[in-house]
């Protein structure tokens, strides 16, 4: 009887036949220091004029999202606070929806803030 580790499962679809590394480079960078990243084909002054900074344009993007997270947040509250036995089919679907979006725009306006503040490119 064969023993299992010398029999290979049978693969279903095209075997890959690259060539696998003995082993890995304590630099992996060294050895290419230019990596073939994707670059978009755009022209250099359209990006130079998408990448120009405007503190008019961050600024109403900063208070629409505002705007919109506490309007949602109200939105909730209202749903919630309207709630009773009759009309409790129709509101607490509303409510989780109500609560959904505005738990949706929270980590965003945080978080993704804060990662732009990083990159001193929030405004």
């Amino acid at each position: 009887m064969a023993s299992s580790a010398a029999q290979q499962p049978q693969a279903d679809g095209p075997v890959d036949q690259r060539p696998v590394a003995s082993a890995p480079s304590p630099t992996p960078f060294a050895a290419n220091p230019r990596l073939a990243w994707y670059r978009s084909p755009i022209d250099s002054d359209a990006l130079a004029e998408l990448m120009r900074r405007n503190n008019a344009r961050a600024w109403a993007q900063t208070l629409c999202h505002l705007g919109l997270f506490f309007a949602t947040g109200a939105a909730a509250y209202l749903v919630f606070a309207n709630i009773d036995g009759g009309n409790w089919p129709w509101t607490v679907p509303l409510l989780v929806l109500a609560l959904f979006v505005h738990g949706t725009i929270g980590p965003f306006m945080g978080l993704i803030a804060v990662h732009e503040l990083q990159h001193h490119t929030v405004f």
